[in-house]
């Protein structure tokens, strides 16, 4: 048997190389999660805008509230709430009291109704809006304070 002896005349065969098409640019990796990103970013700057406008619309709504002192006191103090910061008090007030306060923004009512020292009967006080009561509490005896609180988001749903 006989060896092949090489063709030194042969050629090796040519690898072709094809260059593909290059993507447009929207379709490349880079470009994708660019643009997924920035569509994120627009997104949460839309919804803390729309947020922001919520808060500064609750924070301008005005609501009118009722503060009102009932039962058999015939010198009591009443110290209530008239912004988030500052209260007013009225000395030498009798059973069937009562004080409209017009507030603004976040505003969370208090009143405090104590009997004075020679109305030893119940003393009751009450937070109201709209007809609403939202507050009531009751105390009895010479000096004795019923406490009444209720918070801004009560003041809202009840001034719907």
């Amino acid at each position: 048997m006989s060896t092949p002896t090489p063709d030194n005349n042969a050629q090796a065969p040519q690898v072709v190389y094809t260059k593909e098409p290059k993507k447009p640019w929207y379709k490349r990796i880079g470009c994708m999660v660019a643009l997924a990103i920035l569509a994120i970013i627009v997104i949460i700057i839309v919804a803390i805008s729309f947020a922001a406008k919520q808060v500064q619309d609750d924070a301008d709504t005005e609501h009118t509230i009722t503060y009102s002192i009932t039962g058999d006191t015939t010198d009591a103090i009443a110290t209530y709430s008239t912004s988030d910061t500052e209260q007013a008090q009225d000395t030498a007030v009798t059973a069937g009291w009562s004080k409209d306060v017009n507030v603004k923004g976040y505003f969370g009512a208090t009143l405090n109704a104590t009997n004075g020292a020679q109305s030893d009967g119940a003393i009751t006080c009450t937070i109201s809006v709209k007809g609403k009561e939202l507050a009531t509490n009751t105390a009895t005896g010479a000096g004795a304070t019923a406490r009444c609180n209720t918070s801004s988001q009560d003041i809202k749903a009840a001034d719907k």
